[in-house]
């Protein structure tokens, strides 16, 4: 149609409605945050010094193994740490080894950790200490005994296991 004028409407209602949908939505996912938790305590990344060199002479001597483990909290309560264990097995020997034979089972608690809570949402490295005993009188070969040890943390949102970590105790 010659001489038409066309007329084009804008909506900014239209166009304001996605923007506040989206707004919504976001905001939604972010006040989520402390709720929104997976309600599980997971633990990961295990560690325990690897060996340990046991001096000759040695009669029933104490040393320590130093341990960490990753914690993670994603409960909506704080986790207090009530106590921890370590629950290991004698798996292989050599040498002239004569301080347990494989398959030993052994359980010790552990007293020293740190820290002793994790707060709700939060992440921690518990750093804890074993205590183990050796014994030398010099053995004219090379012996050792490796270790599987397990460490279990009580705590008032239940018990969490960890998965086998290794330790070699060397006599020289």
């Amino acid at each position: 149609m010659p001489g038409a004028v066309a007329t084009i409407n804008i909506c900014a209602v239209g166009r304001l409605r996605s923007l506040v949908v989206a707004c919504v939505a976001v905001a939604a996912v972010g006040a989520c945050g402390p709720f929104c938790l997976s309600g599980k305590v997971t633990l990961s990344n295990a560690t325990v010094d690897a060996n340990y060199k046991c001096p000759n002479p040695a009669n029933d001597l104490a040393y320590t193994v130093h341990g960490s483990v990753d914690l993670d909290n994603s409960t909506s309560k704080d986790l207090t740490i009530k106590s921890m264990s370590e629950a290991g097995t004698l798996v292989a020997v050599h040498g002239a080894w004569s301080i347990g034979s494989v398959g030993q089972k052994y359980d010790e608690t552990i007293d020293t950790f740190s820290p002793k809570s994790v707060k709700s949402g939060n992440k921690a490295t518990i750093k804890f200490n074993i205590p183990f005993n050796c014994t030398s009188n010099g053995p004219a070969q090379s012996t050792y005994g490796d270790f599987e040890l397990k460490v279990s943390i009580v705590t008032d949102g239940g018990t969490f296991t960890t998965g086998v970590v290794k330790h070699r105790l060397v006599i020289t």
